[in-house]
């Protein structure tokens, strides 16, 4: 371990004190949601109260909802270490779609998020546009307890893959896993007319950016994780946190030559 601390050749100070926590849960007028539908391929949901996930049947057409959900993250700082982040989903008691409730009539309603990668907008976007996404650390959404469950989420590896990528970051897809009739999940959209149901996101981070460099240390390393919290060998060419013996934390990288 002395021989790693004494080959690191960046080293920025975190302290656990400059952990901060933001709370988004925009209404319709700054929210971004959309509602599709592939038995309407070129409809636009972007004003639907609805952020559902459904397979389903109308007058005997098979159909498939999925939702596509995204907040503004841009005021958290490039490089910031994402401690927490927790998505909010409120059942929608207003819902016009399977009698406002959750269903599993044919088997399990278990839903799964997975982060979009391309660009949309809420006000053109189609089942037959939907942007891409990745399976790439998609959160399981489990099966409903209730007809009328709420749900609480940790997206925190997904948010600090948008945090890092935002380039390639462009929300939330909310569809269920095996979208097999009939079966749904019901959620209020930012558009819903009960503020207290729109989605929210709730993520707690250490600002690690402009803190000043560490040259030196002599505290005991004890352990060595990756940004999302997983211990980690050391390696070059990643971006590290070193946690040593007296609470501290630093993160680290070491560009190979």
């Amino acid at each position: 371990m002395k021989k790693l601390t004494s080959t690191i050749l960046f080293l920025t100070a975190i302290s656990v004190s400059n952990a901060q926590t933001l709370t988004l849960q925009p209404n319709a007028s700054a929210g971004k949601d959309a509602f599709i539908n592939s038995l309407q391929p070129t409809t636009n949901g972007g004003a639907a109260q609805d952020l559902a996930a459904i397979a389903w049947t109308n007058s005997g057409n098979a159909t498939t909802v999925r939702g596509l959900l995204q907040f503004d993250l841009s005021s958290i700082p490039p490089g910031s270490v994402i401690n927490s982040a927790t998505l909010f989903l409120y059942h929608n008691p207003l819902s016009v779609n399977t009698s406002a409730q959750h269903q599993s009539l044919s088997g399990s309603n278990e839903g799964v998020i997975r982060k979009i990668i391309t660009d949309w907008d809420e006000n053109t976007v189609t089942w037959n546009t939907q942007p891409s996404v990745t399976s790439i650390n998609e959160v399981t959404i489990p099966e409903s307890a209730t007809a009328t469950q709420n749900y609480e989420l940790n997206v925190t590896a997904m948010v600090q893959d948008m945090v890092d990528f935002p380039a390639a970051s462009y929300g939330f897809q909310i569809r269920l896993l095996s979208e097999q009739y009939y079966r749904s999940l019901i959620f209020a959209s930012s558009d819903n007319t009960d503020a207290t149901n729109h989605p929210k996101l709730v993520i707690n981070y250490t600002d690690v950016a402009g803190i000043d460099e560490v040259q030196s240390t002599t505290k005991k390393l004890v352990r060595i994780t990756d940004l999302i919290g997983r211990e980690v060998p050391f390696s070059k060419n990643t971006p590290l946190l070193l946690i040593f013996e007296d609470g501290s934390v630093q993160r680290t990288l070491e560009i190979a030559e």
